[in-house]
């Protein structure tokens, strides 16, 4: 089945997940950077204001534990992306999953991508199934015979609409007609 939808919805969650990560990084290294951390902590003070409450290193440290979460968030989303031909549900699965996840690092973007790319892979049926439906009921129907087919034809012409026997029989059924 033809999925390109949600691949591209998921591909283009997957890249803004990837730059948030690639962002993230580059953050841990600019903060440890020696020769910025005197800049770091006076900046720091300034959005706190003069009750400190965070230290650049808890800072440091809850940075790191969001992007190991946004990293995990963004594997999921990569392998749901990867399994989306063969097994839409797992990935289905797996894209809710990233989303969940990628909740806890506000990467909010990516975790609506990935919530609609997998809504649509469960809502969604395959062709195959559609396709295997209507075969096994024309073998049943084969299998029947040929007057059945007849019988079915008349009974068809029979349920057909026919406009002027209708309007006769509203007609004779209004109330209101003296």
């Amino acid at each position: 089945m033809n999925r390109k939808v949600e691949k591209r919805l998921a591909w283009i969650a997957n890249i803004l997940s990837l730059l948030f990560l690639i962002f993230g990084i580059l953050s841990i290294f600019v903060i440890n950077n020696t020769s910025n951390q005197q800049q770091y902590n006076e900046l720091m003070k300034q959005f706190s204001g003069n009750n400190q409450d965070m230290s650049s290193e808890m800072f440091l440290v809850s940075l790191i534990a969001s992007l190991v979460i946004l990293g995990f968030s963004t594997l999921l989303g990569f392998v749901g992306t990867m399994v989306i031909e063969g097994r839409k549900n797992l990935a289905a699965s797996l894209l809710i999953a990233a989303a969940i996840v990628g909740l806890f690092t506000t990467n909010l973007i990516a975790m609506v991508l990935w919530m609609i790319a997998a809504i649509r892979l469960f809502a969604k049926k395959d062709k195959t199934d559609v396709n295997e439906n209507a075969t096994a009921q024309l073998r049943q129907n084969h299998s029947k015979g040929q007057s059945d087919w007849n019988h079915q034809q008349n009974q068809q012409q029979k349920d057909a609409w026919d406009p002027e026997q209708e309007i006769n029989k509203q007609k004779k059924d209004d109330p209101y007609i003296y």
